[in-house]
């Protein structure tokens, strides 16, 4: 039987409710389909129940609250300025003219 169809137990005082389960499973599904390395030894096959055998016992490593919030603004912060020095880099700097002093 699939883990999916059986009423899934986790550990509350980690992750505070199905939705947020739910949420880092998918993510570390997304990181499963792209080649990362299981975690948990298993006979699944399925990205989407691997990850989440692997968010329930503890394997996937998550941020919450503010901790989340700060590491989400940093990841911004950060391709911000990547997206930037890139411009920079991709347009050549336009020399102004002198001014002409009367």
């Amino acid at each position: 039987m699939d883990i999916i169809s059986l009423p899934i137990e986790y550990d509350h005082s980690k992750i505070d409710g199905r939705f947020r389960l739910i949420a880092i499973a998918a993510q570390r599904a997304k990181e499963l389909a792209l080649g990362a390395e299981h975690r948990v030894k298993t006979k699944s096959r399925k990205v989407t129940t691997i990850s989440l055998e692997e968010t329930i016992h503890n394997t996937v490593e998550f941020l919450t609250g503010e901790e989340a919030k700060k590491a989400r603004d940093e990841a911004k912060k950060f391709d911000t300025e990547n997206c930037l020095r890139r411009k920079r880099e991709r347009s050549p700097a336009k020399i102004l003219p002198n001014s002409r002093k009367t």
